[in-house]
């Protein structure tokens, strides 16, 4: 016989009655599941049972400040609602896609282009932006960049070109690595690529 860790809990009438009320004047599903000691899907189904709604609190300005990229969390919060909630209105509004590529300035989406260009990684790109590295690989994607494979980024071709002057003239790879900020190794590797050991 299998023993159940969590005994489950069974409301009366009255208790999901006044569950239920608070639930309709604004009480969040996981406060209450917390009072009651029942699970939020508990709460939502009675709820839904005797056809209790809530009052709408997804206004349009809750809308508008999601579709210009606040976070669904932060209005989630703010209106006492679920994070799934704000954003499945969202999408019922055609919101599909915050602040996002599609409403992005066309002078900061050439600045992550030029930066990903020049070598910068994306998770540097992102940090500095203050956003995700999914964010900043759409933006490039939908920009028509090709991503780079995973690993080190290739080496500016200005900075190879010091490194194979240098090698040439004698230098170290620990002297020549001290010069342009890279590990003696990374300067080897560089040599050997352009074939200057």
């Amino acid at each position: 016989m299998t023993a159940i860790a969590t005994p489950q809990t069974f409301l009366d009438p009255t208790e999901a009655a006044a569950m239920v009320a608070e639930y309709t004047a604004g009480a969040t599903a996981s406060s209450l599941a917390v009072k009651y000691g029942v699970h939020e899907g508990t709460v939502r189904s009675h709820a839904r049972k005797v056809g209790a709604g809530r009052p709408d609190k997804v206004t349009s300005k809750v809308l508008d400040e999601y579709a210009s990229g606040t976070p669904a969390a932060v209005l989630a919060e703010r209106c006492s609602l679920s994070v799934d909630t704000i954003i499945r209105h969202a999408r019922l509004a055609g919101i599909t896609s915050p602040g996002r590529t599609k409403t992005l300035p066309r002078v900061r989406v050439d600045q992550i282009v030029e930066s990903y260009a020049r070598g910068e990684q994306i998770v540097t790109i992102a940090r500095r932006l203050g956003r995700g590295h999914r964010y900043v690989r759409a933006v490039l994607v939908a920009a028509g960049v090709t991503i780079r494979p995973k690993g080190h980024p290739p080496m500016p071709a200005n900075k190879a070109e010091e490194i194979t002057r240098l090698r040439r003239e004698g230098w170290s790879f620990a002297r020549i690595g001290a010069q342009v900020g890279a590990s003696a190794s990374t300067v080897r590797a560089a040599c050997v690529n352009h074939q200057t050991e």
